[in-house]
């Protein structure tokens, strides 16, 4: 079963982080974003969007098609795709083959990114009360975040494959104070097969 981002976003039962297709306005793109829906997912009646995503090809941003199942996200483009698993209710995996992935903040105030160590991100949306940390876990993170006085003027995090195998993967973990230190030992496949698990599960106590 699949399903239209402008109508039904993806997430998954106890995530407030979702995906939607949003139609361009004033002040975002036309295209894939993430999200949070904490406080009805609304800020003065604003969507509180937190990145817009795009998969890319030798730096570029290509077009894609975005097919959503209950359990997972594809994008699909011309020779290569990204995966999307919302693995639990507050981490989000990734995993791609022949492309990269770019997530871009449009800042607002206090929003910011800093290191984290260890080839990690944190990225901070203060209007939604939200931080997220970026971790690569194959491949490489290219971080465009500049400082200026109290933010960062515009956050660009591009998660890039590795150059051998054309492969990478990614964790977004939300959090809202302090992140606990983990590493994400779990292979994609796993953290997939779990969620499907869990859905199927679900499903069959529907009457």
């Amino acid at each position: 079963m699949n399903f239209d981002l402008k109508v039904v976003p993806f997430s998954r039962y106890g995530s407030y982080i979702a995906f939607s297709h949003l139609e361009e306005t004033g002040e975002r793109q036309d295209g894939l974003h993430m999200r949070t829906v904490h406080g009805c997912g609304f800020h003065a009646g604003v969507l509180h969007v937190i990145f817009r995503v795009e998969l890319l090809r030798g730096g570029t941003s290509v077009s894609f098609k975005e097919i959503a199942s209950p359990t997972a996200l594809r994008l699909e483009t011309e020779g290569g795709y990204a995966e999307i698993c919302i693995a639990e209710p507050k981490l989000v995996r990734i995993r791609g083959v022949g492309v990269g992935l770019r997530l871009t903040m449009d800042t607002g105030m206090f929003d910011n990114a800093i290191p984290a160590g260890n080839q990690r991100w944190q990225v901070i949306s203060f209007a939604s009360g939200t931080k997220y940390m970026l971790t690569p876990i194959k491949g490489h993170l290219a971080m465009d975040a500049p400082w200026n006085v109290d933010k960062s003027d515009y956050i660009v995090a591009d998660f890039l494959p590795d150059p051998d195998t054309g492969v990478f993967e990614c964790a977004i973990e939300e959090f809202i104070s302090v992140w606990q230190k983990r590493d994400y030992n779990e292979s994609f496949d796993t953290c997939l097969n779990m969620v499907k698990e869990e859905y199927q599960a679900w499903l069959e106590k529907m009457p």
